[in-house]
């Protein structure tokens, strides 16, 4: 386990340098945004639980301690980073923006947030079944092939196929393919550009 923890934190950092080296010498305010964003999520890969869904992403949600089952928090994993990072998501039902997935999905069609051109740390909307059905969200970083597969850093999701995507208990890099997306958004709306 020590050695997938590791190759996950290889990826992560590869990852921010990568990105890093992809701004131009004069970045905007919004690259300079999404950069810290992708240096404080990269930092969180290889954190796993302990027990299930004891997380301080979710305690800091929930204003309280919480474990179990019904806590997931790959939504809160994602609302947790962007506060700390001073974009946080609005209120959406809850304090400290959105744990359900779907109900963030439905919200950001009707905001006319979602993009067909995700950039890096823009939100993506995961529906493993093809049911119509939200599953798991998470934090897009660079696609792999254009259009086909792409990076991730998500949370509550496992290290590789082997293991439950959206109740995995890790925060992972992952490579996706397009087919699993339902949705991706943009999060520009938060990072206060111009403001």
């Amino acid at each position: 386990m020590e050695k997938i923890i590791q190759d996950q934190i290889d990826l992560a950092k590869a990852a921010t340098e990568g990105f890093s080296k992809t701004l131009l010498t004069q970045p905007s305010a919004e690259d300079l945004a999404r950069k810290k964003l992708m240096d404080w999520f990269s930092s969180r890969v290889g954190l796993t639980e302990e027990p299930v869904n004891k997380v301080v992403f979710n305690d800091w949600f929930y204003g309280k301690p919480v474990e179990g089952k019904s806590y997931a928090w790959c939504a809160t994993f994602c609302c947790y980073g962007m506060a700390e990072c001073g974009f946080p998501y609005p209120a959406m039902g809850w304090k400290h923006g959105f744990c359900s997935v779907p109900d963030y999905h439905k919200r950001m069609i009707q905001s006319g947030h979602m993009t067909s051109d995700p950039k890096c740390m823009d939100d993506v909307i995961f529906d493993w079944e093809k049911d119509g059905a939200d599953d798991h969200i998470g934090k897009f970083v660079k696609w792999e092939k254009h259009g086909e597969s792409f990076w991730t850093i998500e949370g509550n999701t496992s290290f590789d196929e082997k293991g439950h995507q959206s109740r995995g208990g890790a925060v992972a890099m992952r490579l996706r393919k397009i087919g699993s997306v339902s949705g991706f958004v943009s999060v520009r709306h938060l990072l206060k550009i111009g403001a």
